[in-house]
């Protein structure tokens, strides 16, 4: 809408009114085809909220009951019992101030989120980048307009992704003793990024609500959190900041202003990718095969045969992702075994680097929705 203390004009108030229109039709289900295939853990049909999260003691939890349990059923869980014995108790223990202050990433230069006041929000875009020392200085002072969020992606000299960016880099995953990136519980799940939240704030403060893109594992080592969630088959009942076209199996949602993506997040290229990688290799060995052949060395035909037909499985497997996984005809087929959707989380992971939450403690690892000072 229009600044504190003005008016909107004409062209103001209709597009106010449309957007307002807009958010109706959506919370009252008129979705515009949006297609919601979620088919994961939700709250008991009939039952009211709020509903209480299962809470197990993590000691009881083995990482393929994680698993199954929980990630690939998209089901909330608090992991209970502490810190103390696990991979996260020299941080809960070992980052005060004064070692955070003075610790290697001190000299670090870090993007801050920023407001102009204690009533002000987050996640509006704001940033501020400082050295991390600086921001622990403004941390201890009880500084509430200024909040350490995910960093933006790293990569390496050759341009590939890392998993995570000072400060957490240097913290976590470090000869010194720090935190693993993948925490045991994880199993054979693979952490995309990794992030360290901090801020102040006296009164408790919120994220706001919001969905991230990826599973969330969150550690949290000074202070309270509280977390209201909803499930991904109740968008339509929501006021989304986007349009919603499509909800996956797993719970990903897509929107028609960002385009579709597979369960997993990709849009396509890096099955693409992998499926022009099987084509040269189908074509090279067809190659190497007819020049066996060609030199008469034995069983040189039956092995030219078999690269031809692995040559044209390759053909036929590069047709079916440039159509996005619906066949070189289009015949419905949504692709499910291709990206993801038949197994839930075995290809998510745990953070979504674009996150812009507020957390008003010190955390490690992954997401939330409302804290409060508890230090």
């Amino acid at each position: 809408g229009g600044r504190a203390g003005q008016k909107p004009g004409s062209m103001g108030k209709r597009r106010l009114q449309e957007e307002a229109d807009d958010r109706r039709r959506r919370r009252l289900g008129d979705t515009d085809g949006c297609q919601n295939d979620y088919d994961g853990w939700k709250p008991p049909a009939g039952s009211s909220a709020p509903h209480p999260v299962a809470r197990v003691a993590m000691s009881t939890v083995t990482p393929r009951d994680f698993f199954d349990r929980y990630v690939a059923r998209r089901r909330p869980v608090v992991l209970t019992g502490g810190l103390e014995g696990t991979c996260w108790e020299t941080a809960w223990k070992g980052w005060t101030d004064d070692a955070l202050e003075t610790c290697a990433a001190r000299d670090d230069m870090v993007r801050v989120e920023t407001r102009s006041s204690v009533t002000g929000a987050y996640g509006v875009g704001r940033y501020e980048t400082m050295r991390f020392g600086d921001f622990v200085q403004r941390f201890r002072r009880g500084d509430e307009t200024c909040y350490l969020t995910a960093s933006p992606a790293a990569v390496d000299a050759h341009g590939r992704p890392q998993v995570a960016a000072p400060p957490a880099s240097r913290l976590l995953g470090n000869a010194d003793g720090g935190p693993p990136f993948r925490p045991p519980i994880a199993g054979k799940l693979v952490p995309a990024n990794v992030n360290v939240w901090m801020g102040a704030s006296a009164d408790g403060a919120s994220s706001g609500l919001h969905h991230d893109h990826h599973d969330n594992l969150y550690v949290l080592l000074r202070g309270t959190k509280r977390f209201e969630l909803y499930a991904p088959s109740e968008i339509c009942s929501m006021y989304t900041v986007g349009s919603p076209v499509a909800v996956h199996r797993n719970g990903r949602v897509n929107y028609e202003e960002s385009g579709r993506t597979r369960a997993d997040g990709d849009d396509g290229s890096v099955a693409a990718r992998v499926a022009a990688g099987a084509v040269n290799a189908a074509y090279a060995e067809l190659e190497a095969a007819e020049s066996a052949m060609a030199n008469g060395e034995e069983g040189g035909a039956a092995r030219v045969e078999a690269a031809e037909r692995a040559v044209d499985a390759a053909m036929d497997a590069a047709a079916f992702t440039a159509a996005g996984g619906r066949g070189a005809e289009g015949d419905g087929d949504d692709g499910d075994d291709l990206d993801g959707d038949g197994f839930f989380g075995g290809h998510d992971d745990f953070d979504d680097v674009d996150d812009s939450d507020l957390d008003a403690d010190v955390d490690s690892d992954e997401d939330e929705e409302e804290n409060e000072d508890g230090g």
